[in-house]
């Protein structure tokens, strides 16, 4: 990769007139150069990222067949897309090129320590980079987090889902990445709790001051529901042996021995209680259906295939196994490492 030609300045999209102007003016000191607004992608160093949280990665903007193209990367994964999908947000971090770009291209990484800057994106990533508007409302805090998170996330599960670990400083980036991505979850779950702790706090006043008397009117409801059941089983035997004694009595009337042909069965009076559009029957509730085990080796073995009954003896079995206590049928993870050293001894 040359060294860029600071006299290529007559056509500006193949000029590095705006990338020399703004790194002289970081190197000392000065106000950022104004990038241009025509949109059009100046060649030059930089440096640019997926997301907020996402790694940086280097990148070189030059004509490519007439056209700008944008090479992001280290050495090792570099890629080429359109400038376009990495101009204007790479503009404002221009690199040297002999003392930043290229060490760093070369090397695969940051510096000497693989920090987390280093880790290399996916291939087109970049494009879910986002401009944004200085004068729109700042974002909350929770949501910028939430956005972050989601930007790490995606970038990292597009290089780690498909690519192997060949190299200690690839194993040191994706721990390091990995560590990235769980503090940024951690922040952002430590913001949820504390946005929902109002909400919570607001919940927990309005249950003390409810539920005693919601959880007092318990037991007289339920002595009032024994009350009305007890009545209504009275009620019931009344009303049919009201009604036995009159089918008696026609019967007599007619001449009729008791004993020739038994009446028929009466049928017990439904009973309603309650007064009209609140009447419900004042019979109590038949119980749930129950079964008692009887054989327990039986009924363990015609269950035997049930989801519950092997998701509870996997947990009596991690439960045994942390005590180190071996089940049949079962084989524990320590009894495989201990074979392991044997073999290895």
């Amino acid at each position: 990769m040359a060294e860029p030609n600071k006299e290529e300045i007559e056509y500006p999209q193949g000029s590095y007139k705006f990338w020399y102007a703004a790194l002289d003016a970081r190197k000392a000191g000065k106000p950022d150069i104004p990038v241009p607004s025509d949109g059009i992608a100046r060649p030059g160093y930089y440096k640019t990222r997926a997301g907020k949280l996402a790694p940086y990665e280097p990148c070189a903007i030059d004509l490519h067949e007439g056209a700008a193209f944008a090479l992001i990367g280290f050495r090792n994964n570099a890629r080429r897309v359109p400038a376009k999908q990495v101009w204007p947000f790479c503009a404002k971090h221009q690199l040297d090129y002999e003392s930043e770009f290229m060490p760093a291209f070369n090397a695969g990484q940051w510096g000497s320590d693989a920090p987390i800057e280093a880790v290399p994106a996916a291939d087109g990533v970049v494009t879910t980079q986002h401009n944004v508007d200085p004068e729109a409302p700042e974002m909350p805090k929770g949501a910028k987090l939430a956005e972050e998170v989601a930007d790490l996330t995606a970038t990292l599960q597009a290089h780690y889902s498909t690519r192997r670990l060949l190299t200690k400083d690839d194993a040191d980036r994706c721990e390091n990445a990995r560590k990235a991505l769980t503090g940024a979850a951690k922040a952002l779950d430590t913001q949820r709790k504390a946005e929902n702790k109002p909400h919570d706090d607001a919940i927990a006043a309005t249950n003390a001051a409810y539920f005693p008397a919601i959880r007092g009117a318990g037991p007289v409801l339920a002595i009032m529901e024994r009350k009305i059941n007890e009545w209504g089983e009275g009620e019931a035997k009344r009303l049919t042996e009201q009604a036995a004694a009159a089918e008696r009595a026609a019967a007599e009337k007619l001449g009729r021995a008791t004993d020739e042909a038994p009446p028929a069965p009466v049928v017990p009076p439904k009973v309603m209680v309650g007064t009209i559009g609140n009447r419900r029957s004042a019979a109590p509730k038949a119980p749930p259906a129950t079964a008692t085990i009887t054989n327990w080796p039986q009924a363990t073995l015609y269950y035997g295939d049930h989801p519950r009954l092997r998701a509870l003896v996997q947990e009596l079995a991690n439960y045994d196994a942390r005590a180190k206590k071996p089940v049949p049928g079962a084989t524990m993870s320590w009894e495989t490492s201990e074979k392991q050293e044997a073999a290895n001894a």
